[in-house]
């Protein structure tokens, strides 16, 4: 007998229609509505997935009976300091509907608090889980052997490139930033610089990570002395991920598809890499596969839960990158924090 399909309700932009419908398709969901944080979209969204449509968000995690609220796109959802949003994932949570989001909720860390992400019973912000973060992908869990021997990274560089329908700036940001604190340790200062779209512009950040798009680029000082770069956009031609680290071992590079170490005598000592990659094919949908293979392990009773993204760790450090390419200057992710317990 088949197994039975996750009933599904989808938040998503126009643009991530066929996003949508790749997950739909890979990851055997029932999808019983959809709708879009983009005004007067929902229609549109709905009848490109073919099912019926839904304009609050809401009232969908207030009252839906599915099993799954699959959120691609958020808008400004999460992005308030009144703690309604939180309450509506608290309420959908209680019913056991489990609520997934490509995008990090909530928007900024200074709501984490005083829009109750954290301070409601149970944890709003504990109950979602996070899709397509790069820690949690193939290519980092199969090389946990190589990591071992590789040893302590004392330098990273993070580079993570998409197409805009594939996710926010912020996306980006926090995903690269989450990877970073697993391979080398929290940030101590990060100075960052933003370059949006159109040549010369100097429009400078606002908003929420999620509302963000452009490119921006960051030095990453860890509270031991290491350090990290990070390159990100979501102005790029397609996904991709490399990852580069450095330590006495040599050098260990990953991409989305498997990775490559080099001794410190620059002579391969390991190398693996998707058999199913020939050169000169049409390049693969990285981004439908990262976040389909990341819904099915969050789908996977048998699979031990990956937890919910750190983000009382984590959004802290974007706050202060973002503020950082506002001012110019190197930011602490501690003052934020202190902000936020004010």
């Amino acid at each position: 007998m088949a197994a039975p399909l996750h009933t599904t309700v989808i938040w998503a932009n126009p643009a991530q229609l066929e996003l949508a419908r790749a997950l739909v398709q890979r990851a055997g969901l029932e999808l019983v509505a959809a709708g879009s944080p983009q005004k007067g979209q929902s229609g549109a969204v709905a009848a490109g997935l073919g099912t019926k449509a839904a304009d609050d968000l809401r009232g969908v995690l207030h009252e839906s009976r599915t099993d799954l609220v699959l959120l691609l796109a958020v808008g400004d959802f999460g992005a308030g300091a009144a703690a309604e949003d939180a309450g509506a994932v608290a309420a959908a949570h209680a019913r056991g509907v489990r609520v997934l989001s490509a995008e990090p909720l909530p928007g900024n860390a200074l709501e984490l608090e005083a829009g109750g992400w954290t301070t409601l019973t149970p944890s709003p912000a504990a109950s979602i889980r996070t899709l397509g973060l790069p820690r949690l992908s193939r290519v980092f869990r199969e090389a946990q052997e190589t990591l071992g021997a590789f040893g302590a990274a004392r330098s990273v560089l993070v580079e993570h490139w998409a197409a805009p329908h594939q996710g926010s700036l912020g996306a980006r940001l926090v995903g690269a930033i989450d990877l970073v604190h697993w391979l080398v340790g929290e940030t101590e200062s990060i100075d960052a610089a933003y370059v949006p779209t159109g040549v010369g512009s100097r429009r400078l950040l606002e908003g929420a990570p999620s509302s963000v798009a452009g490119d921006l680029n960051a030095t990453i000082r860890t509270v031991d002395g290491r350090s990290a770069l990070i390159a990100v956009s979501n102005a790029a031609p397609r996904w991709n991920l490399c990852v580069t680290l450095l330590s006495e071992q040599g050098r260990l590079r990953f991409y989305d598809d498997g990775f490559e170490w080099l001794g410190p005598d620059g002579m391969k000592r390991d190398e693996h890499r998707d058999p199913a990659r020939i050169r000169g094919s049409a390049a693969p949908d990285h981004a439908a596969e990262v976040l389909c293979e990341s819904l099915w392990r969050v789908l996977d009773d048998a699979l031990p839960d990956p937890g919910p993204l750190n983000v009382q760790s984590i959004l802290p450090v974007a706050h202060a990158a973002m503020l950082s390419a506002r001012t110019g200057s190197p930011e602490r992710p501690a003052l934020i924090r202190s902000l936020i317990t004010t």
